[in-house]
Formats: C-alpha cells, sequence, structure tokens
C-alpha cells in the first residue's frame, strides 16, 4: 500500500515546496499539511489537488518514495 503522506515529503522535497508555501497553494494551515505528512486526513480530492501543484498525475505522485 503507498504511504501517501511519504510521497507527499518526497514530493516536496524534489520541488523544493515547503510546508509553509504548501499550505498556501493549497489554502489550508501548515498544521493539516503536516497531518498530511503523517498520512492523516489525506482525502483522494487533498491528493488531486496535491498532483495538480506537483504537476503530477495521480500515478506519479504514488510511485514516489522517500530515499
Amino acid at each position: 500500500m503507498t504511504n501517501a503522506g511519504q510521497c507527499l515529503i518526497t514530493a516536496q522535497e524534489l520541488n523544493n515546496i515547503n510546508s509553509s508555501r504548501l499550505a498556501t497553494l493549497m489554502n489550508v494551515s501548515r498544521q493539516r499539511v503536516f497531518q498530511w505528512r503523517k498520512q492523516e486526513n489525506m482525502k483522494l480530492h487533498t491528493v488531486q489537488g496535491l498532483c495538480k501543484i506537483f504537476d503530477l498525475t495521480l500515478d506519479q505522485f504514488c510511485q514516489l518514495k522517500g530515499e
């Protein structure tokens, strides 16, 4: 099973986008981004929004792995 939180962390690192900037882009609080990074409250529409920001397909996002 894909760890969406880890995929988010990797996408942020690859795109040099910190959690504060991502929160602004997603129109949420930084705390919400930190929850997503821990894979809490990560809904499909959230992942779709993240894919749009990172210019990834859902499949590409789900295949991101941490080092």
